[in-house]
């Protein structure tokens, strides 16, 4: 990571996957870079089924990049592909159900959420 007083210019191939529940998370901002928001790359294999969670605070743009899947956002059921976009507001439940292919896309989340802050799994 190279710093600068005006960006943070991060190499794809120097940021670490990390498992999460039934995903591959890749935060591609880097830590310490800012407490606003948070962008992760995330990688849904195929056939898979992401448990319904929800962020109290945080609103969250998803922008699906390869594959195709079902989302599940609040009492909503509905295909999403590449190529798709979706914005799901705080208090709002969601998850995913992969098919025959991994589902590719990243996140936009502000302000920033990760593993430890303001995530909630629907049981």
């Amino acid at each position: 990571m190279k710093k600068t007083k005006k960006h943070t210019r991060l190499k794809s191939s120097n940021l670490k996957w990390v498992d999460f529940a039934t995903m591959k998370f890749q935060s591609l901002v880097g830590a310490g870079c800012t407490d606003r928001f948070a962008v992760y790359r995330i990688v849904i294999a195929k056939h898979r089924k992401v448990p319904r969670s929800y962020h109290k605070i945080a609103e969250e743009l998803l922008v699906f990049l390869k594959g195709h899947g079902i989302a599940h956002v609040g009492r909503s059921k509905f295909k999403v592909a590449a190529g798709d976009t979706l914005f799901i507001r705080p208090g709002t439940p969601h998850g995913f159900i992969t098919g025959a292919g991994p589902l590719e896309l990243v996140a936009f989340l502000s302000p920033k959420v990760d593993a430890k802050t303001d995530f909630y799994y629907i049981r």
